[in-house]
């Protein structure tokens, strides 16, 4: 018997390794499959890499994947988007921090959908994007931890956690950045199957993808599929009854935005994407709606500093391309002429 445990304990051992072992190869000959989400990692890196360089840009576009399709040429000279799929304060936060290190900026543009306030819409994307890419420095991601400890919950996920629960969850996110390949096992099939497909053609893809972001100084254009107006993006009839709880640790991380702003005399602009029609109509004297309404208000009346865009509150169905509210092209060049009319509203009335 006790032969027996000894050699099952080897082969789980041997298993483990030699797995540990043929994750690590791959994430080391393809990080693009293996280290991120398919179609993202090139579009990714791009983004860290202005993000660490100096350049000529002293306006900045931050915010997820609503603020991606906004044109800086739009706005005007000297803008850049560096909006980032599924980001929240936390992402805005240290893509300021580092962006200061090495240029300097007179306005900065946060572009969310309202409901940033309660989360991320993808509550896995910070895995799957900044950790890989290990975007924030340890000593920060360490700062965060510090954060959700006090707060008792983790990033982007409102349930509250004993500190046991916090404390895994946080291990678990240290070993992604640490690329430690069994963390990254859970998907390593999945991506195996694409990297070996002769469909895939992700090199091609990527090439296009980064190419027009170049070209459009950090604008990506997502949500081309057919709308379709059936379906109402995190409307749900339970959710409008309730009122809207913040995410204590992703909202915290606004305080730190703002001080940042005033220590660097930056012009702040905290701008709250539209619905589409089809959707605001639901939405709208909603419980829920009130709330996050009430609760913006509390944040301009806090922050002073902050000039806040709520308008318009809905765009026409046909210039979204999808339920999830990513303009299509056309709802990209409104959202964007619309911004800049707003900008400049808002210089005006400060005159």
């Amino acid at each position: 018997m006790e032969k027996f445990i000894k050699r099952i304990g080897l082969y789980l051992i041997c298993s483990f390794l030699v797995t540990n072992l043929v994750i690590y190869y791959f994430m080391r000959l393809s990080p693009e499959y293996f280290l991120d989400y398919r179609y993202d990692f090139a579009f990714y890196n791009y983004h860290v890499n202005e993000v660490n360089s100096t350049t000529n840009y002293k306006n900045v576009i931050f915010g997820d994947s609503k603020g991606q399709c906004i044109s800086p040429k739009t706005l005007g000279n000297s803008w850049l988007n560096l909006s980032e799929h599924a980001a929240g304060f936390f992402q805005d936060y240290f893509t300021l921090k580092y962006y200061l290190k090495h240029n300097k900026v007179d306005t900065l543009l946060i572009y969310h959908t309202p409901l940033v306030v309660t989360g991320y819409n993808d509550l896995d994307y910070l895995n799957r994007t900044a950790i890989p890419a290990k975007f924030v420095e340890f000593q920060d991601l360490k700062s965060l931890e510090n954060v959700e400890s006090k707060y008792g919950t983790i990033v982007s996920q409102p349930e509250h956690l004993n500190p046991l629960q916090l404390l895994i969850k946080q291990y678990q996110r240290e070993l992604r950045y640490a690329h430690f390949p069994f963390s990254y096992s859970s998907t390593f099939l999945e991506d195996f199957s694409s990297y070996t497909s002769i469909n895939e053609n992700f090199e091609e893809k990527s090439k296009e993808r980064i190419h027009f972001v170049q070209q459009n100084l950090g604008q990506d254009l997502c949500g081309d599929s057919p709308y379709n107006n059936s379906i109402h993006y995190t409307c749900t009839y339970e959710r409008l009854q309730q009122k809207c709880t913040p995410d204590p640790v992703n909202f915290a991380y606004l305080d730190s935005i703002v001080a940042l702003t005033k220590a660097n005399n930056i012009v702040f602009y905290l701008t709250v994407a539209p619905f589409n029609e089809t959707t605001y109509k639901v939405y709208k004297n909603s419980v829920y709606e009130k709330s996050i309404s009430d609760l913006f208000k509390q944040t301009c009346a806090k922050y002073p500093n902050i000039k806040l865009i709520a308008k318009p509150e809905f765009l026409p169905d046909s210039t979204f391309g999808d339920h999830y509210l990513h303009p299509n092209k056309k709802g990209a060049t409104l959202v964007s002429n619309k911004l800049k009319e707003q900008i400049e509203l808002s210089k005006q009335t400060s005159l």
